[in-house]
Order: C-alpha cells, then structure tokens, then sequence
C-alpha cells in the first residue's frame, strides 16, 4: 500500500507551475525567449501534471505500467526543457547548439531506455538522470561566463537538490513515515525544491 501522500505534492506543484509559467511565458523578452520559455514550460508542467496522475490514484495494471513509463520518460524531457533557455538564450554560440543537440539527445536515449526496458532498477535511473543533469558541467567556462553569480548558485544549487532526491529515491531512505509520508514523497519534495530554484534561473534568463 503506498503512502498516504504519495503524488499530492506533485498535484500541488502542477497547478503552482501553471500559474508561474504562464507568468515566465508572458514577461519573456523577445521571439526567442519565449519559444524556449515554452518549451521549459511544456516540460515542467508535463512532468508534474503525469506525476500527479499516476501516483494518485490506483489504476489497472496496464493502465499503472503505461503511466509508470510515461512519468519516468518524463523526467528525461523535463531535464532537456530545464536547459534550454540557458542553451538559447545564454551560450549564444556553437557550444549552446552543441549542449542543447547533447541534452535533447541524451533525452530521447533515455526515454527509449525507460520504455523498452520496463523493469529497469531504481538506481539504473537514478544514475541516468543524475549523469544526464550533470552534463553541462563539460562546457562549465562557457556557462560560468555567461551567467551571473546569482545565477550560477541557482543553477548549481538546483543541481544539487535535484541529486540529492536521485539518491533518495535510489536508496529509498529517509523513509520518515512509510504510511503516510515515505521516501518517495521525500524525493517529491526535493524535486520540487530543485525546480523551484532552476525556474528562478530561467526565469531571470528569459526576462
């Protein structure tokens, strides 16, 4: 029986996400920033609206493994959606075609992973998500010149918190209340304490 909380943080963060995204898509500055602001947007919200549905309710076991692929496709995607704007709008060069072309890449690799191998380890994804976020530390010269201080904290701290619920998730500890608020609902937490500070980012990107 899963915990009692399981999904509701993530329902909660999908209706907040709609509201700041349409504010970040709304104040972007130019064609630009507001494709790419679009683009982020789509890959937030998608991962937090099928989050939401598929730890919320019970569902037939199809219906389960389906959604069970989807939301684990979709992490992928939503890490490719969170670089973008920093690709486009910041690495205004061949290096942020190239980490942009990387991540997209690497994205549709994983996905396929999580689709065609179905009962692939918690820590198997734990590391693809965790290797594939942490890519952009190989044009790290270029991402430090190109941002601000403010913004490379929120981009490195957001890196971090992100990790940090990979591990969570992969270890499955702390398990605080397994009933009620379990390890999943720990990772929940940090995930959206991760996409809190990297929508900060983009934000300031964007606008």
């Amino acid at each position: 029986m899963k915990p009692l909380a399981r999904g509701y943080i993530h329902l909660v963060a999908f209706f907040i996400t709609l509201c700041a995204c349409t504010i970040l898509i709304l104040y972007s500055n130019g064609a630009c920033a507001i494709f790419a602001s679009i683009i982020y947007s789509l890959s937030l919200i998608g991962q937090y609206g099928v989050s939401a549905l598929y730890h919320t309710r019970m569902w037939s076991r199809q219906k389960y493994l389906l959604l069970r692929r989807i939301d684990h496709a979709a992490i992928f995607v939503l890490i490719a959606g969170t670089a973008t704007p920093v690709c486009l709008l910041k690495l205004k060069n061949a290096s942020g075609l190239q980490l942009l072309s990387t991540f997209w890449l690497v994205a549709i690799i994983g996905m396929l992973i999580t689709t065609i191998w179905t009962n692939v380890p918690k820590w198997v994804r734990a590391f693809l998500y965790i290797a594939m976020g942490w890519i952009g530390i190989l044009y790290f010269p270029e991402i430090k010149s190109s941002l601000d201080t403010t913004n490379i904290q929120l981009l490195a701290i957001g890196g971090v918190t992100y990790t940090l619920g990979a591990l969570i998730y992969a270890f499955k500890w702390p398990d605080p209340f397994p009933t009620i608020f379990g390890y999943h609902e720990v990772f929940h937490v940090f995930v959206v304490l991760g996409s809190g500070l990297h929508f900060c980012l983009n934000y300031n990107i964007a606008t």
